[in-house]
This record gives C-alpha cells, structure tokens and sequence, in this order.
C-alpha cells in the first residue's frame, strides 16, 4: 500500500506522555508488576491501556479496581489484535507499545524522550528501548543479565544499582525491542499490527515494513531506555 504523508518530515517536539498499550493474556502478576514499575519509575504520566485477552485469573477485576483502561475479548485473539484493540483508546500522541511482563528502569520514558528532542529525530520515527534478559538470545541489542528468572526471585535493587554498568555505549538500529514508540497517527495510518500474524507472537516485521514504506529511515534502540524482560508467558 502506497501512503503518502508530507507531515512524516517534519520535527516536532514531544511532551513525553504516552499511551501504553498492552495486551495480556490471563498474566496477572507480571501485568501488576510491571504497572507498578511504570507508575513508579516513570517521570511522566502516562496513559495506560491493557487488552485482555480471557482474563479468566482476575485481571478484569483488578484493571477495574485501579481504574486502569482497558479493553477486551473473552478468547485470545494474539499479540497484533491485543495492540490494535487496545490502541482504539489511545488519546495521546504517542502509542507505546509494551509486552505485559517486563521491568521498566528508572527514567525509561525520560531517556526516549530526551533522545527523540536532542537528536532531532524526525516526527515519523521508530525508537524503542533495550531489554534486558536472563538466558541468551539471539538478538545482539538485548543485554544478557541474570537479577532473576521470574518476578519472585527479581533482584530489583541489585538491578537498579548496576544499571550503568550494563548499560550499551551506544544506539542501535534495530527493530525488535520494547518498549515500542510510535506517534499514534503513523500507527493509524498504517492499520496498526498486521492481524495475519495473528494467533502466533509478534508481527514487528510487518509493522516495521509498512512504516518504512510510509517514510520511516530510523528504527533506533535507545541505550538509556531499559527494561528486564522475564519472558514469561505468550
């Protein structure tokens, strides 16, 4: 599809409040721990939307009770839906786009938005952050540290207190991390996620395909965004 959209060159600056967006799929724990990373380790204030998908473990009730955003399906209808569902309620510019069971480090929405505004990256951009994993992997922008295999034996402050020390010293371009951000009308206009991905993980490819046929030339990690991914459930 040929997409034409003269906006995609310009530079133009970022307030650095997101809508995150995150499926789940009856992962309650992870999803808790990780709203509670972002509500604590964020420096702005975000809008949160979860897509649940089943939500069979409580997840309903506990979105409801804190107030948090949320839409839903009572089936599993994969990762691309959950985005695309949960991004119909996207009010801010920005769409962030989060797996449910990750980590967020301090100031990780301040080190995307710093990087967005100091190097005047063009509005249509893609800049995610690093993650950071337990067991290998085959992704070289992924950092290999073991603070814990799942949320019950997360070593947080050890963690928190060695984040400079693995750090990357440098960016990478790449286009297979998270946290994912996006400005929410690049994502509109190139139909969100590819469902035909769908039931099975991740469609990074064709979204990333379908944005750089709109005009995107950067896919940037950023080296000060980090997140501990447990990997824990799809």
């Amino acid at each position: 599809q040929n997409i034409t959209y003269p906006q995609a060159i310009l530079r133009i600056p970022m307030n650095g409040c997101t809508s995150i967006l995150i499926p789940s799929w009856n992962n309650l724990p992870y999803l808790r721990f990780m709203i509670e990373s972002i509500k604590k380790n964020s420096v702005y204030d975000h809008q949160i939307i979860v897509h649940v998908q089943e939500g069979v473990d409580g997840t309903l009730e506990w979105l409801q009770q804190e107030g948090i955003e949320y839409t839903y399906t009572p089936q599993n209808v994969g990762i691309c839906s959950g985005f695309n569902m949960a991004a119909t309620k996207a009010t801010k510019e920005w769409n962030c786009l989060s797996d449910d069971d990750m980590y967020y480090f301090p100031n990780w929405d301040k080190a995307l938005h710093d990087f967005y505004v100091e190097n005047d990256m063009p509005e249509l951009s893609w800049i995610s952050g690093c993650l950071v994993e337990s067991r290998p992997s085959s992704f070289p922008s992924f950092i290999i540290r073991n603070y814990g295999h799942s949320i019950e034996d997360f070593q947080e402050e050890a963690a928190v207190r060695d984040l400079e020390s693995f750090k990357h010293t440098f960016h990478w371009i790449h286009n297979g991390s998270m946290p994912l951000l996006v400005k929410k009308k690049f994502f509109d206009a190139v139909g969100g996620y590819d469902t035909d991905f769908d039931p099975s993980p991740g469609s990074e490819e064709g979204f990333c395909m379908r944005l750089y046929q709109l005009g995107c030339r950067n896919f940037v990690s950023v080296k000060d965004c980090l997140a501990y991914h447990f990997g824990s459930l799809t």
